[in-house]
């Protein structure tokens, strides 16, 4: 990567919604603090909850989507499918909504599709995982970005 492609990343993750691999590898090649990770990976119980709520509710949503898109299906065949409003289905497919297992089994149903759940480990936090060994060509990207005085802590 070259270093103003790499200063800019730098910036962009301080502004932005970085993924949690995007965290680790900034943070394992030293070019962020754990502190300058965003409250988006938690480390409480508490937090995890909602993590996950929101991951869960990402999943079901972009898959759903995905599916639609596929078939050549818009909200409004899904409505009527459902037996629901157009403005029930965006509310159900905004991500924001709480859905009980009849509402998903009713829009797999309706989309003639099956959800497929898969439970496993969860997900370390990126500044609990142990980094892996940096190569000299790193380092050395390291010290030209520090040396023009943007490398940041």
């Amino acid at each position: 990567m070259k270093e103003r492609d790499l200063i800019e990343e730098v910036e962009m993750f301080r502004r932005g919604r970085p993924s949690a691999q995007r965290a680790y590898d900034l943070l394992r090649d030293g070019y962020i603090n754990a502190a300058d990770i965003p409250a988006e990976f938690p480390d409480s119980y508490e937090g995890r909850v909602a993590y996950e709520r929101d991951y869960l509710s990402g999943q079901i949503v972009e898959g759903v989507q995905s599916f639609m898109e596929e078939r050549g299906l818009n909200q409004q065949e899904v409505a009527r499918r459902m037996g629901l409003t157009e403005g029930r289905v965006s509310q159900i497919l905004s991500g924001e909504q709480n859905l009980t297992l009849r509402t998903l089994a009713s829009l797999a149903a309706a989309l003639e599709g099956h959800f497929h759940i898969c439970f496993g480990e969860g997900i370390t936090p990126p500044w609990k995982q142990h980094p892996e060994p940096r190569s000299t060509e790193e380092d050395a990207l390291r010290a030209k970005a520090h040396a023009v005085g943007r490398h940041p802590r």
